[in-house]
């Protein structure tokens, strides 16, 4: 009974150690989510709406399955589609367009691009219109062809919190940000990350006034703010002040104390699963040596 009572406590010590190597690579993983290229910005849903079924959910769909496939060979295209179903118009074509940030892989582009498009059923539900930015990309539908139209309304800004001593830093920066794709990084006294970027739809002159006008919004709105967001239909810019030189490196220590702990507890539990076994072999081992005795002493008296 003793020895029952041993190996059942014995088993329970290794699946909790089991348990918290799990918890640790649980807490890897979510930690490593907080820059996900998934992470929501905005978006945003026409009135509209159209049927189940209909003519223009074939043609949504069609046009849905073009951007996904698209996004694993180019970083930017657009489609139209306007099929026809039992030999139906839909009455409506379906315009739509996606866009991954400029620093990305295409592996990358194609992940943030199909989660998107998933997110579109839950978030802009049969509706004839939607634009869902996240932090890796941009996707964009509607029934109304939008395709090389400028767009300069404010869809989203955000400003960190104000220190003053950075304003001529911040100014810097943003006189950096220029064209279709520009990053900007100044290593002087604050390290500094800017990023700015059109959808690729625009014409050259399109995007530069875009950007002018994002950028101009950005002084404005986050004058002396140590980071700021500002994102137009068609364009954003952005930037970020002392927030990087120390962040990554904690980021990455915690990473490695965490799976360093979860590979720890995996090998001592192993150890005393070996244990556990070697316990139970020897705790046997009379019992069978008895039957195996047994047995000999049966076959010697036939």
């Amino acid at each position: 009974m003793g020895r029952l009572l041993s190996s059942y406590f014995l088993a329970l010590v290794i699946s909790k150690i089991l348990l918290f190597s799990q918890y640790c690579l649980l807490l890897q993983s979510a930690d490593s989510s907080a820059d996900d290229i998934l992470y929501g910005v905005y978006n945003q849903c026409t009135p509209g709406n159209y049927s189940a079924g209909s003519p223009y959910e074939s043609d949504l769909n069609s046009l849905f399955a073009s951007i996904v496939n698209s996004a694993a060979i180019s970083s930017y295209n657009n489609f139209t589609t306007a099929g026809s179903v039992s030999g139906q118009r839909s009455g409506y074509a379906a315009h739509g367009l996606y866009q991954c940030r400029g620093d990305l892989s295409l592996l990358d582009c194609a992940a943030c691009v199909a989660g998107v498009v998933k997110k579109f059923a839950g978030i802009c539900p049969q509706t004839t219109g939607g634009v869902i930015q996240v932090v890796g990309c941009l996707v964009k539908y509607d029934c109304t062809n939008f395709i090389g139209v400028e767009n300069k309304t404010v869809a989203f800004k955000q400003c960190g919190r104000s220190d003053p001593a950075v304003a001529n830093t911040v100014d810097a920066v943003l006189k950096g940000l220029s064209g279709p794709v520009g990053v900007t990084k100044l290593n002087a006294e604050y390290e500094v990350i800017g990023m700015s970027q059109c959808v690729g739809d625009l014409s050259v002159e399109m995007c530069e006034d875009c950007l002018g006008e994002a950028i101009q919004q950005l002084r404005t709105t986050c004058s002396g703010a140590v980071s700021g967001e500002m994102f137009l239909g068609k364009c954003y810019a952005r930037y970020m002040i002392g927030q990087s030189r120390h962040e990554p490196h904690n980021k990455h220590v915690k990473r490695v104390i965490i799976i360093v702990l979860s590979v720890i507890a995996s090998i001592v539990a192993l150890v005393l699963l070996g244990f556990l076994i070697y316990y139970l072999y020897n705790w046997t081992l009379p019992l069978r040596l008895a039957n195996r005795l047994k047995g000999i002493w049966n076959k010697g008296t036939k």
